[in-house]
């Protein structure tokens, strides 16, 4: 059985970061490539539970644990949120609202997923570089 993963684009990492008042972050967020994420995703799917460490003032939900993977990966630490409730949507800037979604094959990555790279299965990273196969899980 496979790990959890969340999967998310860019654009949706840096409207979680705004949502929450990471603004800095959030014009970063924008920036990461695709080939990055693999393990942004495996992040967030392995704090996906309330008892996971995260500096939570209120309930877990997803883009705050996408909010997390953000700041994790630009700062290396995790903090609270600088806000725990959600700006409105109608506010969102322009460069966030008018980000690119995930490429199709980013999408078909996410949704083949069997787990990290142990046990000799690819990993996210390697499957997303094309460096090796994915490999057939024998029944």
């Amino acid at each position: 059985m496979g790990q959890t993963i969340i999967v998310f684009s860019p654009g949706q990492m840096a409207a979680a970061l705004w949502r929450y008042g990471e603004d800095s972050l959030a014009s970063r967020a924008l920036d990461i490539k695709e080939s990055e994420l693999p393990s942004l995703w495996e992040w967030a799917g392995d704090h996906w539970y309330e008892d996971s460490g995260l500096p939570l003032r209120t309930r877990l939900a997803s883009d705050k644990v996408i909010a997390f993977a953000g700041m994790h990966y630009f700062e290396r630490r995790l903090r609270p949120l600088s806000q725990e409730r959600r700006r409105p949507e109608k506010k969102i800037p322009e460069a966030i609202r008018e980000a690119p979604p995930l490429s199709e094959e980013a999408q078909l990555l996410g949704l083949t997923w069997e787990g990290s790279g142990a046990h000799g299965r690819p990993s996210l990273r390697d499957r997303l570089h094309g460096g090796r196969r994915r490999a057939r899980r024998s029944r």
